[in-house]
């Protein structure tokens, strides 16, 4: 009988050459972001894997045996709508020696509509003439919204009131 036994001669292979995941604005600690997945075509340990982030901000965690991605901190407050952060996940084989294969992660924080808009005034008045023509400006309403880009647009209808 003859054993052959396999010889650690393949380094994992992540399923994507790079990785962009999106995460939410104050996402709660334990957010769950993405898997970042590797395989080994080695058999028995050469084939056992495990995940680590070699190049990070402290902001994200990856699970050593899932490659999970989540969130292990709160997010720095967004100044636009779109928040980069680079990020390397190395995964390594059990082998002997070891085989490790890296993959770049962009991970980008997203602005969510989160604020209300405020009015500038908390009430508006105007007096206007009977035979006021159709069309003019009797009053300018103005309101803002702290949140960012699209998510601050603000935008007006009547609702009621308008009879007559």
């Amino acid at each position: 009988m003859v054993k052959v036994e396999d010889f650690n001669d393949n380094a994992p292979k992540f399923a994507q050459s790079q990785y962009t995941v999106y995460v939410a604005e104050k996402s709660q600690f334990g957010t769950f972001i993405a898997t970042v997945a590797a395989s080994d075509a080695d058999s028995g340990n050469n084939s056992a894997l495990s995940y680590s982030l070699v190049s990070s901000q402290s902001f994200f965690h990856i699970d050593g045996s899932s490659g999970n991605l989540s969130t292990s901190g709160t997010l720095p407050l967004l100044s636009t709508s779109w928040l980069f952060f680079p990020t390397v996940v190395q995964c390594t084989d059990a082998g002997l020696p070891p085989l490790a294969t890296n993959v770049n992660v962009e991970i980008v924080e997203y602005d969510v509509n989160d604020n209300a808009p405020v009015f500038s005034s908390a009430q508006y008045e105007a007096t206007l003439p009977e035979n006021l023509p159709s069309g003019v400006e009797v009053v300018r309403i103005a309101a803002t919204d702290a949140d960012l880009d699209f998510n601050a647009a603000v935008f007006f209808a009547i609702t009621g009131g308008n009879n007559g």
